[in-house]
């Protein structure tokens, strides 16, 4: 009942922010227009100018025409040749083909597949990657010098163990919004294998491994199937998250009802 109550608060509350940010946009363009108007000596603004001038950029045309030459502006030609020229986006093309390939990739023992991998440690926001991981060896070979080494930023505490993480990987989920994983065990399963999950996600054709400690994801993290092992993102910390923007956003700003609202909330969750 306290949150949903301090949720009514918030919503009661957009009405006034909107109305101060369309105040401060209107402020705004009028100051703009102001030193637009003094930087032209006091000549005017024109709006229908302005409006003629905006039609008219490659980015905002509606109607693509030639020129007296039958030939489009340079400007069209470059935007054209950035979204169709196959030469000059071959490398995505070949990205494009190669998600379809390692989704259904062999791992035979006499042909081995190799890949990049980048790995995401989400709770502290850095990342890592290896610039060739076999497709046929188990992530708990693959990543026995990233345990062993801790990287800078873990040095002091090296949380990052091997016994001490989860490894997962994103699916796609059916709603579409909340994220959903599944987990990794570095003993049973290789890049090969976890390549052949359904809908799994592979971004601009290269995995992404995602590395969290056992405690931050016992308690962030609901499961969901499991057979699977597949998990999501808990209620309380969506809702956490939320604040946290929010108190972030508005931070220093001690008479901001947005900021003690949010420091409130931080200190219920």
């Amino acid at each position: 009942m306290q949150i949903l109550f301090l949720f009514l608060n918030i919503l009661n509350s957009m009405e006034d922010l909107a109305k101060k940010l369309d105040e401060d946009l209107d402020k705004f363009m009028q100051d703009f227009a102001a030193k637009k108007e003094k930087s032209r000596g006091g000549e005017s603004f024109n709006f229908s100018e302005w409006c003629k001038e905006i039609d008219q950029h490659p980015a905002f045309i509606k109607e693509l025409k030639t020129g007296p030459d039958g030939q489009y502006s340079a400007e069209i030609q470059a935007l054209q040749a950035l979204k169709y020229d196959k030469q000059s986006n071959s490398h995505k093309v070949s990205i494009r083909d190669d998600v379809t390939y390692q989704k259904n990739i062999s791992s035979s023992n006499d042909q081995q597949h190799v890949f990049p991998l980048v790995i995401l440690y989400p709770e502290y926001c850095q990342t890592d990657f290896i610039r060739e991981c076999p497709d046929d060896e188990l992530f708990g070979d693959v990543l026995y010098e990233v345990f062993e080494q801790p990287a800078e930023w873990d040095k002091e505490e090296h949380k990052f163990r091997a016994s001490n993480v989860l490894l997962c990987m994103s699916l796609k989920s059916k709603d579409g919004q909340n994220p959903i994983v599944r987990e990794i065990l570095p003993n049973v399963h290789s890049l090969g294998e976890v390549l052949k999950w359904p809908d799994v996600v592979i971004s601009e054709g290269v995995p992404a491994l995602q590395i969290y400690t056992k405690e931050w994801f016992s308690s962030n993290m609901k499961l969901i199937d499991k057979k699977k092992r597949i998990f999501i993102k808990n209620l309380l910390f969506l809702i956490r998250k939320f604040f946290e923007d929010v108190y972030g956003q508005f931070r220093g700003e001690s008479k901001n009802i947005f900021y003690k609202l949010s420091k409130t909330c931080l200190n219920i969750f």
